[in-house]
């Protein structure tokens, strides 16, 4: 399945941004928080140590938010990367179809013009020439371009699936640190903010370990291509083939077909 850089951008931004406005959610806690101290008539009737307790407690659990946040966007440029390489590895598949191609041109055929050892180590040659070009275009090129967009892709759904997963836990979030600062009901408030914090951390996990499971399998498509790469069919030891003659000085080795 193909993924575009406007689709990529899309999904870019919204984790960008989902990221920045969750950053800004424990400074305002600690804002609220302290207007709750402040408060004349908050120490009399509120139990400063359990609102400690379940302020650090939320406090915690929103930098555990965002430390998700941080290894969500480590490397968040790379599916573009990916859509330009893949665009690269189409360049490479169309060069090795147009030698291909010209391998298979009766124009450069020697076929029905010569024998002899030569002759039957260059048609060895040909052929293996020929097989090398196909692996390069259809087993390598070809599917190294398809898996990089799949990498592309799994990124573009990570990142989506992160910013629509926790996008309803936002606004609840914000609406609680608010009601943090009231005297009735703040305790129930803070304790709301850290558990919805917990709920956002695990919900971004799943998600994340989901997205490197993937990933991991990706790895081990990447085993496929260093196989190919090493030991390309139609490349003997990966080395083009070499001529049954060494030169052409011995007649015996080469001989025109007479016509």
């Amino acid at each position: 399945m193909t993924i575009t850089n406007e689709e990529l951008t899309k999904s870019v931004t919204a984790v960008k941004k989902s990221m920045a406005d969750w950053g800004k959610l424990p400074g305002e806690l600690e804002k609220k928080y302290k207007e709750l101290q402040d408060n004349p008539i908050a120490s009399a009737v509120i139990d400063f140590d359990e609102a400690n307790r379940r302020y650090l407690a939320a406090k915690a659990g929103l930098a555990k938010v965002l430390a998700i946040f941080n290894e969500v966007v480590d490397g968040i440029e790379a599916p573009y990367l990916f859509v330009t390489y893949a665009a690269d590895w189409q360049g490479v598949a169309g060069k090795a179809r147009a030698v291909a191609g010209i391998i298979n041109d009766e124009k450069v055929s020697m076929e029905g013009h010569w024998r002899g050892d030569a002759k039957d180590a260059y048609t060895a040659s040909h052929g293996n020439q020929k097989s090398a070009m196909n692996c390069i275009s259809d087993q390598l090129a070809d599917k190294v371009h398809d898996h990089l967009l799949t990498l592309a892709r799994s990124g573009h759904t990570l990142y989506s699936d992160i910013v629509n997963a926790i996008a309803e836990y936002f606004a609840t979030v914000t609406a609680a640190i608010v009601d943090v600062a009231t005297v009735v009901g703040s305790l129930e408030a803070i304790g709301k903010v850290g558990e919805l914090a917990g709920l956002v951390f695990t919900t971004m996990s799943t998600i994340l370990t989901s997205a490197v499971g993937n990933l991991q399998e990706q790895s081990i498509i990447s085993n496929e291509f260093r196989n190919l790469r090493n030991n390309p069919h139609g490349m003997i030891n990966n080395r083009w083939p070499g001529s049954g003659a060494t030169s052409f000085s011995n007649p015996e080795k080469w001989k025109w077909e007479a016509e």
